[in-house]
């Protein structure tokens, strides 16, 4: 057992260094603030395209939003499976009506979830046969995780989900993509290049979770990253929109509670109306977009549904030994 007075000593050690921590950010954070205040617009790469004024949220809409969760069982066990679990949430507020559709795709044995399931979410969202006014979607629209791939299957994929999302934006279906609890210093880094300094800790959404007034957009972005160079109409803006309901579910997590990233595809046809939808949601969902957490709620396989499936095709596996020793505990 471990001596009590010295576990007491480490956690004054530890107690210190996360002193000196906040200390650290809060100074680089109003450091970031001012430089934020007298910075010129040539400085950042702004987009030609910012959020219109919206007086407020947008009613009687149609929406769709989908989700994707990795389905896997250890390959220890008496069955072998990787799959992806995906939900769509279709919302009619003119009718009142919500439709919920689930589908599970197989994947082939060396597919990896991760860089999979972006481009199968996005296919089962865009591809729903309904008047969607706006789809939107949890995560980021830059397919980093791609940039890994050999440049041929990079390439391939990168078209194919381009072409989806403007598909969509031709549709009058415009796709959004949104971050909660975004790690995104994209904007932050431009400052550090301005100025020289490093504003080590400080985010995105920290900046603007300070410098926005409630219900209330940042200027619009362009987004850099090498993955966009490989489709000339892969062009995605971001930008950052406080809430006027805060997320207490976020703040106790660790992330900013009123800050959300937003993420679309600039040089196509968006309306107007499309902002106020997600202001709406958000503000339906205290601070995230209710339609995305339906879909998130409903793609998650839990635990127990995991454990009824390996039950029910036990039969056709073999169990490793390593398992077995496990189960014999």
């Amino acid at each position: 057992m471990a001596d009590l007075g010295i576990l007491l000593q480490y956690a004054e050690t530890v107690k210190k260094r996360l002193i000196a921590q906040q200390q650290s950010f809060a100074s680089n954070l109003q450091a970031v603030e001012q430089v934020w205040k007298t910075i010129k617009p040539e400085q950042l790469p702004l987009a030609a395209y910012q959020i219109p004024a919206i007086e407020k949220p947008t009613q009687g809409y149609s929406i769709i939003a989908a989700d994707s969760s990795p389905l896997e069982l250890s390959r220890h066990r008496a069955v072998e499976l990787k799959a992806v679990s995906l939900a769509r949430v279709y919302t009619d507020y003119q009718k009142g009506k919500e439709t919920i559709e689930r589908k599970i795709i197989d994947l082939q044995k060396d597919d990896v979830a991760t860089l999979s399931n972006p481009l199968l979410e996005l296919e089962f969202s865009v591809g729903a046969k309904y008047p969607a006014q706006c789809v939107l979607i949890d995560g980021s629209l830059i397919r980093w995780q791609w940039e890994q791939l050999e440049k041929a299957t990079k390439e391939k994929l990168v078209i194919k989900y381009t072409q989806l999302l403007v598909d969509s934006y031709q549709k009058h279906s415009p796709v959004l993509a949104v971050i909660d609890r975004s790690q995104g210093r994209d904007v932050v880094d431009e400052i550090e290049k301005v100025t020289g300094q490093d504003y080590q800790g400080v985010l995105d959404e920290d900046l603007f979770g300070q410098v926005l007034m409630s219900n209330s957009f940042s200027p619009v972005f362009m987004a850099s990253s090498p993955i966009l160079k490989l489709d000339e109409r892969y062009k995605v803006g971001f930008v950052y929109y406080k809430c006027a309901v805060r997320n207490a579910k976020s703040e106790v997590s660790g992330g900013n509670g009123g800050v959300i990233r937003i993420e679309f595809l600039l040089g196509q046809d968006l309306a107007e109306e499309a902002w106020g939808m997600l202001i709406d949601q958000v503000n339906k969902g205290k601070g995230y977009p209710f339609v995305i957490a339906r879909a998130h709620d409903t793609c998650v396989v839990k635990k127990k549904d995991k454990w009824l499936l390996e039950q029910t095709l036990m039969k056709y596996g073999a169990m490793s030994q390593k398992e077995r020793l496990k189960q014999m505990g």
